[in-house]
């Protein structure tokens, strides 16, 4: 088994929207996983950020059974059990949330920052995300595309 890697609001919102630019690659990433016995680390600000993108490019694009549909993959794919809850640690690492966005230039935002300051905490190294300003911040190792994954399965083998 692999190192655990954290799974982002940008790939969950890509792996649940069919017609997502990067749905694809995130659902092939997917297989890669599990394949690699990836433990995948899906905390709550990703999940509720995802649900938060869904519920609004559903709204804008006047897909309300979309949303439901995207609603219900989520909660099937992401038991409330399984969720890695740091929201109740959010007064804790408020200031260290707020240091890595100003570390990052405000590249970062707060959910994101929240990730970074999680990494420390949870104990992953390495987030699934098509966003690079995961880039900015030295201690997490961006996995971006199927390439990246698989390259990350072998080092951890």
């Amino acid at each position: 088994m692999t190192e655990a890697v954290c799974l982002d609001a940008n790939f969950l919102v890509a792996l649940f929207h069919d017609g997502d630019t990067w749905h694809k690659e995130a659902a092939r990433m997917q297989v890669a996983f599990a394949e690699g016995e990836v433990r995948l680390i899906t905390p709550d600000c990703a999940v509720t950020e995802a649900l938060t993108v869904s519920a609004r490019r559903c709204l804008e694009r006047r897909q309300p059974r979309l949303f439901t549909t995207v609603t219900q993959r989520v909660i099937e794919a992401i038991p409330a059990d399984t969720i890695t809850w740091v929201s109740p640690h959010l007064q804790r690492w408020y200031s260290r949330c707020v240091d890595a966005m100003r570390e990052a230039a405000g590249a970062l935002s707060f959910h994101d920052a929240l990730l970074c300051v999680a990494a420390e905490e949870v104990g992953y190294r390495a987030i699934v995300s098509f966003d690079a300003d995961f880039d900015r911040w030295g201690g997490l190792h961006r996995l971006g595309s199927l390439n990246a994954v698989k390259a990350w399965v072998r080092k951890q083998a």
